[in-house]
């Protein structure tokens, strides 16, 4: 009956959304241009703490102002995704695809120009690696497999040109991690190596150092590998930590309150409410529902019986959903009314 979330359901590409978040951890203050550092920073705090309009217009702002640095566009397009991801709604396709696709023509310009650039190098990772992870969410997992591959060699050219590009190391750390485990059945060939401490390792490394973004993106990969291992102890330690930076930030409290779902799960339930009154006050029905199926079966868990028919007779009352509401959420309503039914039989 458990419900890990729905960050908890990990594939073996999930490691291209690590790519995407670990982009956070570009350190601005050593970028050239005062001004873009200044409006990059600003932006990925409105991005991390879910204001997504306002994240748009700082990036749209670095777009205007530096039309010829990819930047710009990288995240226009990584706040849409974002948004969307946090809302659970349509991808705006055409225009995530049109700023990733100019990104990389752009970052390849300049890697181009000075292939030694660590700067230049990093800009194409991050375009290759936003746009392996859209191709994958669009389904298109060759184009995505192929770009994602082409993500993770950029950033270890980085690494090898600057071995304390720590951002770097988050992305690499992660995708090491996450290819091991989703191929560790086939972990006894000779050919395929078991990577999972080494991408640890390489993300405890990067969480270390005091650059104000990649600790936290470090944090939140390892947040999530921690819950996958079991470890829920270090998963709610580094889920304490982040949260006390970003205490409205949505993104992280998913995994804070999924840390806790099997050590307590009064706790857990604490923590999915606050989640809950935060997409209720944004009117979010799909994440709404979402939320209050979690709930109810971390209700179940405790034996909460009352409170668990409570939550999924509240669910089964919505009606007039759209299309993609129906799409999103046909299988989670059969399961809410599966979990009612079983109760209401007892």
């Amino acid at each position: 009956m458990q419900e890990t979330g729905r960050l908890g359901r990990f594939s073996f590409y999930l490691f291209i959304l690590f790519l995407v978040f670990s982009s956070w951890g570009f350190n601005y203050q050593d970028y050239p241009e005062t001004e873009m550092s200044s409006l990059m920073k600003r932006g990925i705090d409105n991005l991390i703490n879910q204001e997504f309009d306002k994240a748009a217009e700082d990036f749209e702002k670095v777009n205007k102002h530096f039309p010829l640095n990819p930047i710009g566009k990288i995240f226009l397009a990584a706040n849409e995704i974002a948004r969307s991801y946090d809302q659970a709604s349509e991808y705006n396709s055409d225009f995530i695809l049109s700023n990733l696709n100019k990104a990389i023509d752009q970052a390849e310009e300049l890697v181009d120009k000075d292939k030694n650039n660590v700067w230049n190098v990093f800009v194409l990772a991050l375009a290759e690696g936003h746009y392996a992870y859209f191709k994958g969410l669009d389904g298109n997992w060759l184009s995505a497999f192929s770009n994602g591959l082409n993500s993770v060699s950029d950033f270890e050219k980085c690494i090898k040109i600057d071995s304390t590009f720590y951002d770097a190391y988050t992305a690499i750390g992660a995708y090491k991690y996450w290819k091991s485990r989703k191929t560790e059945a086939a972990s006894w060939l000779p050919f395929i190596d078991d990577e999972r401490i080494e991408g640890i390792r390489m993300l405890e490394k990067a969480l270390a150092q005091s650059s104000p973004y990649s600790s936290y993106m470090a944090a939140y990969t390892l947040q999530w590998i921690y819950i996958d291992r079991r470890e829920y102890k270090n998963a709610i330690r580094i889920s304490e930590d982040i949260t006390k930076k970003y205490p409205n930030s949505r993104f992280f409290k998913w995994g804070y309150a999924r840390a806790y779902e099997d050590v307590e799960p009064a706790k857990s339930i604490e923590l999915y409410k606050w989640l809950l009154h935060s997409y209720m006050n944004d009117d979010n029905v799909v994440q709404v529902i979402t939320l209050k199926h979690i709930i109810a079966q971390q209700y179940y868990k405790i034996n909460d019986i009352k409170s668990t028919l409570s939550y999924c007779n509240e669910i089964l009352s919505y009606k007039g959903f759209t299309e993609f509401q129906t799409d999103k959420l046909e299988d989670r309503l059969e399961r809410v009314k599966a979990l009612r039914d079983s109760l209401s039989k007892k």
